[in-house]
C-alpha cells in the first residue's frame, strides 16, 4: 500500500508543526529499524551500451509501519521548494538517534542520493547507524564474501525466500515514471526489494555475531566460550572451552 511521506514521519516521530505547516521539531519515540531502497532506470543506447539515469524511486519502509512508501522524484526535479521539502523530511528521519538504516549495500544508495540530490542536504552521521544485511549474514556464518553471495536474491533465497526481480524491471527505463505512473509489475517490485532487507535483518539479528568478541567486563567463571581466530576471514570456532580462572587486571 502506497500511503504518503508525512505519515511514514509521522509513525516514527512526534512532530509539530510552524505556521507553514512544515515539520520544524521531532521527539524520537522508540527504536526502530527504517528501510530505504532506491531506484533509477537503465537507458540502452543503439550500440547497445547501457547508461543510469538519476535516482527516481525513493521506498521507505520500517519496521513499525505497516506499509511502504514510494516516492517519484522526477515529479519535482523542477521544483526546488518542493525538493528541500522533501530533503527536510528525509534529513529528519536520517538523524534519528534511535534508527537504525538497513539494506543490502545501502551505503552506495545513500552516497549516490547524498551525491545526485545535494538540496536534500543528508547527514553524514547516518553512515554510522548502518546495518547491512551482507555483512550480518557474513558475520553470522550464514554465506562468506564473494561474487554475488550477499546480493539480496541470493540472502532471501538461502533463507528459502524467492525474490522475484525480472530483468525487464531491473534494467529498464519503468523506473523513469511520473505522475504515478508506475507499473503494477514495478510497483510489486519496490515492495519486495525494500521489505526483504527488513525480514533479512529480523532472522540475522536471532543469531550469534561470530565477529563479536567476549569482554574483561562481561567474562565469569565457568562460562561455555568458542575459542575464535584473532584476525582473518575465517568464522568458525577453532576450540572451545571453559572459563576456569579470570586474570583480576
Amino acid at each position: 500500500m502506497q500511503v504518503s511521506f508525512e505519515l511514514l514521519v509521522l509513525t516514527l516521530c512526534f512532530v509539530n508543526y510552524n505556521d507553514d505547516n512544515e515539520i520544524c521539531t521531532l521527539t524520537n519515540i522508540i527504536f526502530v529499524f527504517l528501510i530505504i531502497v532506491i531506484e533509477w532506470p537503465v537507458y540502452e543506447t543503439e550500440g547497445g551500451q547501457k547508461s543510469s539515469g538519476n535516482i527516481n524511486i525513493l521506498q521507505l519502509t520500517s519496521d513499525v509501519t505497516t506499509y511502504t512508501v514510494i516516492l517519484e522524484l522526477y515529479n519535482f526535479a523542477a521544483n526546488e521548494q518542493h525538493l528541500k521539502s522533501i530533503g527536510s523530511k528525509l534529513k529528519a528521519i536520517f538523524s534519528l538517534n534511535v534508527a537504525c538504516f538497513t539494506g543490502c549495500r545501502q551505503q552506495g544508495d545513500y552516497t549516490r542520493l547524498r551525491t545526485q540530490y545535494p538540496l536534500f542536504d543528508l547527514p553524514k552521521e547516518a553512515y554510522k547507524k548502518m546495518d547491512d544485511v551482507g555483512v550480518m549474514a557474513v558475520h553470522r556464518g550464514v554465506t562468506s564474501y564473494g561474487k554475488d553471495k550477499t546480493k539480496l536474491d541470493v540472502l532471501c533465497k538461502g533463507q528459502g525466500y524467492y525474490l522475484r526481480k525480472p530483468r525487464n524491471v531491473r534494467v529498464g527505463t519503468c523506473f523513469a515514471s511520473k505522475g504515478g505512473s508506475l507499473s503494477q509489475e514495478a510497483q510489486k517490485y519496490c515492495h519486495l526489494d525494500v521489505e526483504a532487507p527488513l525480514i533479512l535483518h529480523d532472522i540475522y539479528s536471532k543469531l550469534p555475531d561470530l565477529t563479536s568478541r567476549l569482554t574483561r567486563k562481561k567474562i565469569a567463571l565457568n562460562s561455555r566460550v568458542d575459542i575464535m581466530p584473532k584476525g582473518g576471514s575465517v568464522m568458525t570456532p577453532i576450540a572451545q572451552g571453559i572459563v576456569k580462572q579470570v586474570d583480576p587486571r
